[in-house]
């Protein structure tokens, strides 16, 4: 009788056994799979990512701007000196002038070469900006006119104004 108590019921022994089993066997399965954020922290996550590469986007895009007003104004500068060195009929000598227009010449083509590669850069930012709009499912109707400065690099709206490049 005794022994009855004591001995265990092979039905509960072995449903034990096979739990014990179960729970090793899921336990080495847990290692294969991982947990995933919810899509409102991805979506967050996303957000922040896109806000700091537009931000970065119009630091350089300002950058850009400014190192073209300056080139701008000291390509004027160079013009209008090349222009009065052509007008002066002085009796300076012919040699001195002719190498101060070739100097100036060459200083005015490498002002607009890099003109010309700094409105691609714009050009470029601009693409890149309207494409992470199409990631957030933007529309062209909904950028706002500081998103517009990357095409016009003054923050007009509208075409490109091809004397400013």
């Amino acid at each position: 009788m005794l022994w009855r108590i004591f001995r265990p019921d092979p039905a509960s022994f072995l449903a034990k056994r096979h739990r014990l089993k179960a729970k090793a066997m899921l336990n080495r399965l847990s290692h294969l799979s991982f947990r995933t954020r919810s899509s409102d922290r991805d979506a967050e996550t996303d957000r922040l990512r896109r806000s700091r590469i537009v931000k970065l986007m119009e630091d350089v895009a300002s950058e850009i701007l400014l190192e073209r007003r300056g080139l701008k104004a000291r390509y004027d500068e160079a013009c209008v000196s090349a222009g009065f060195a052509l007008d002066d009929n002085s009796q300076n000598e012919t040699c001195s002038r002719d190498a101060m227009l070739a100097d100036l010449s060459t200083t005015v083509m490498a002002c607009e070469k890099r003109l010309t590669i700094l409105s691609g850069h714009l050009e470029r930012l601009a693409a890149a900006r309207a494409e992470i709009g199409a990631i957030d499912g933007e529309t062209a109707d909904r950028s706002s006119p500081k998103d517009r400065v990357y095409a016009t690099g003054d923050g007009r709206t509208g075409a490109v104004d091809a004397s400013r490049r």
